[in-house]
C-alpha cells in the first residue's frame, strides 16, 4: 500500500510540473574552447594538443597526434591527451571527433576517457566517475563513418576541471602507431547571454541552389546557429555594452554552396543561395549579427548584398526589413570578412525601433557575392554565423509540445522518435524527456499521446486542469499496469 501511495504522489507532482512548464536560458556549451591542452607529445608542429579543442572539426591538420611510438618524450610510450579547463565544471557529456584523414579514424579506438577534479590549487585531483573505454571509430562518408560520437557517464560529471584521453592499457598499435584525435568538445548546460535566442535551425529553402557536396564536416547549416567555430561558444550577448562585438568567428563552423557560375560559360547554374532561421516558437525581436565567411582567403565566397525578410505566421509569408542599401540590390549589404584576430561580426543590425513582435522565422537571400560574377572556378556563397537576440513570447506549452511551438502534432513525434529510449543527463524537454527522468520512453509518449492534436489548427490550447486530468488518466493507467505486474 505504501508503495501504491508513493508511486501516486510522484505521479501526480509530475503531472502538476507539467502543467506548469517554462523554458530556461540555458544551453549545453563547449567550455573546452580556447582553454589549455597538453600532451604527452606530438608528431610535428603541424598537430599541438591545443589544435584538438579549436572547435574545427574537418581538416585533417587541425588534429593533435602523438609522436609515434610515443617513447622520445614519454619514456612508457601510452601516448596521453589532456585538457584544462580553468575551473570545475558540471559536465554532461564529451563530443569526440575523430581526425579526419583517410584511415586515421581508428587511432583512437581502445583509449580511455577521464575526467578529473581539480586537486585544490589548480592541479589534477581525483578521478570523477568511471574511465570510458573509446571505441567503433571508423572512416568513411559523412553519412555512413562513426566520426563523431557523444559520451557520457551515466548522468553528469560533476565538479570535473581536466578531461584526458590516454592509452592506460597500451591497446593502441606500437612502436608505430600514434593515437590521433581531431576534436573534444566538453559540454556543460550553462545560462546563455542576455536575449541570446537559442534553439534556432537553419535549412537552405532555395530550390536549385547547388549545395556543397564534399561531405566536410565543417561545412553544414547547423554550424551557421549552433556556436561552432565561435570564440565565445554564446555567451556574450546583445545590450551588453560591445561585449558581444568581440565574439569571433574562426576557420571552422560554417556553410557554402558549391561553384556557383558553370566554369566554361560563367553561366548561373542555379538558384542563388535562400537560407531560413526557424526560430522554433515566437519571439519579440531585438536585433541580429551577422558573420561572413572567414576562412584565411576564402573570404571573397561571403554573401555581399542580400535580401532580409521575417515572418510572423510560421514561415508561409515573409516580408523584407527597410532597405538600408538603398545605392545596391537587397536592402543589406555585409561587409567582406577581415582576415585578424578579432573577426567581428560582418553585419549588425538593431531592430528594436521596428518593434518586431510573435517573430517565428527570418530569411537571408544572396545576390551576390564578393567573387561578383568573375568566372575563376570557386564561386561559392557562405556564411559563418547568424545569431537572433530578443525575448520568445511568453506561450501556454502543453504537455508534449517537444517543439515548443504551442502544438502537439508530428513535428513532437519525429522529435521524440529522434531521441526514442536515449538516456543521459543532457536531455530536456526539447528532446521529449517531458517527465525530467533523462530518459525518453513510453511515459513521454503516453504523455504526448494524451495531449494529441492540441494546439492545432481548430484545436484550442486547453486549461492547465483540464490537462492535468488527462495526464494524471493516462499514468493512473501506467500505475494500475504497473501495479499488476
Amino acid at each position: 500500500m505504501r508503495k501504491c501511495l508513493f508511486l501516486a504522489y510522484v505521479l501526480v507532482t509530475v503531472a502538476i510540473v507539467l502543467c506548469a512548464v517554462t523554458t530556461t536560458q540555458a544551453a549545453l556549451t563547449n567550455v573546452a574552447v580556447g582553454k589549455t591542452a597538453t600532451a604527452s607529445s606530438q608528431y610535428s608542429g603541424t598537430y599541438p594538443a591545443g589544435d584538438a579543442i579549436d572547435d574545427y572539426w574537418n581538416h585533417y591538420s587541425n588534429s593533435w597526434v602523438s609522436r609515434p611510438g610515443d617513447t622520445s618524450e614519454n619514456p612508457d610510450g601510452q601516448p596521453w591527451w589532456q585538457v584544462d579547463l580553468g575551473q570545475a565544471y558540471d559536465i554532461a557529456e564529451v563530443d569526440l571527433i575523430s581526425r579526419d584523414a583517410g584511415g586515421q579514424a581508428e587511432h583512437i579506438n581502445g583509449a580511455y576517457l577521464v575526467a578529473y577534479a581539480d586537486n585544490g590549487s589548480g592541479g589534477k585531483g581525483d578521478q570523477v566517475g568511471n574511465a570510458i573505454q573509446l571505441g567503433g571509430y571508423t572512416d568513411g562518408s559523412d553519412s555512413t563513418a562513426t566520426w563523431r560520437q557523444t559520451w557520457s557517464n551515466g548522468g553528469t560529471w560533476n565538479n570535473v576541471r581536466f578531461i584526458e584521453i590516454s592509452d592506460i592499457d597500451d591497446i593502441l598499435p606500437h612502436p608505430n602507431g600514434t593515437m590521433q584525435i581531431g576534436e573534444v568538445r566538453v559540454m556543460a548546460d550553462l545560462p546563455t547571454a542576455p536575449k541570446f535566442i537559442t534553439g534556432v535551425t537553419a535549412a537552405v529553402t532555395s530550390l536549385t541552389t547547388p549545395l556543397y557536396s564534399s561531405g566536410h564536416r565543417d561545412v553544414k547549416t547547423e554550424h551557421l546557429v549552433n556556436n561552432v567555430g565561435m570564440t565565445d561558444q554564446g555567451m556574450t550577448g546583445w545590450g551588453g555594452g560591445d561585449s558581444f562585438v568581440y565574439a569571433a568567428s574562426m576557420n571552422g563552423g560554417l556553410w557554402h554552396t558549391e561553384d556557383m557560375y558553370d566554369d566554361t560559360t560563367g553561366a548561373l547554374l542555379g538558384d542563388l543561395p535562400e537560407l531560413t532561421f526557424d526560430l522554433h516558437g515566437k519571439c519579440d525581436m531585438e536585433g541580429m549579427t551577422i558573420w561572413n565567411i572567414s576562412q584565411p582567403g576564402l573570404t571573397m565566397r561571403g554573401f555581399r548584398n542580400v535580401n532580409i525578410s521575417y515572418s510572423t505566421d510560421g514561415g508561409t509569408t515573409f516580408t523584407l526589413l527597410p532597405d538600408e542599401n538603398l545605392y545596391y540590390d537587397g536592402n543589406y549589404q555585409i561587409a567582406q570578412a577581415i582576415e585578424d584576430s578579432t573577426n567581428d561580426p560582418d553585419l549588425i543590425i538593431d531592430l528594436t525601433s521596428l518593434n518586431l513582435t510573435d517573430v517565428t522565422h527570418f530569411r537571408i537571400q544572396a545576390l551576390d557575392s564578393y567573387w561578383g560574377t568573375a568566372n575563376t572556378g570557386d564561386e561559392y556563397f557562405g556564411l559563418s554565423e547568424v545569431r537572433f537576440f530578443g525575448d520568445r513570447t511568453p506561450t501556454v506549452r502543453p504537455p508534449g509540445d517537444a517543439s515548443n511551438d504551442g502544438a502537439v502534432n508530428e513535428l513532437d513525434a519525429r522529435i521524440l522518435a529522434t531521441h526514442w529510449l536515449e538516456e543521459g543527463i543532457h536531455l530536456t524537454y526539447d528532446d521529449g524527456d517531458f517527465n525530467g527522468d533523462y530518459i525518453v520512453d513510453d511515459l513521454d509518449a503516453s504523455i504526448m499521446a494524451a495531449n494529441w492534436g492540441f494546439g492545432t489548427e481548430g484545436q484550442a490550447v486547453p486549461e492547465p486542469g483540464t490537462v492535468t486530468l488527462l495526464i494524471l488518466g493516462v499514468f493512473g493507467f501506467l500505475l494500475v499496469r504497473k501495479l499488476r505486474c
